[in-house]
């Protein structure tokens, strides 16, 4: 079946798997960010940042592509 159930199946397995990877790599920069902080080095903050940004175009960036 090409068009059917298991077309929703798998279209609900990937939306799951992308939304945990997506969520993953939310707490994840969130517990560097909150961890650069707790140590106040302002250099680790900048580099944490920047890794942080990178992070959040990396991984958000195809949902714009699937619009």
């Amino acid at each position: 079946m090409i068009l059917g159930v298991d077309s929703y199946l798998w279209l609900k397995w990937l939306h799951v798997l992308s939304s945990t990877v997506l969520f993953g790599t939310g707490i994840g920069t969130a517990f560097q960010m909150g961890f650069a902080h707790r140590r106040g080095d302002v250099r680790a903050i900048a580099v944490v940042a920047r890794n942080v940004v990178l992070a959040d175009w990396l991984f958000t960036l195809p949902a714009w592509f699937s619009r």
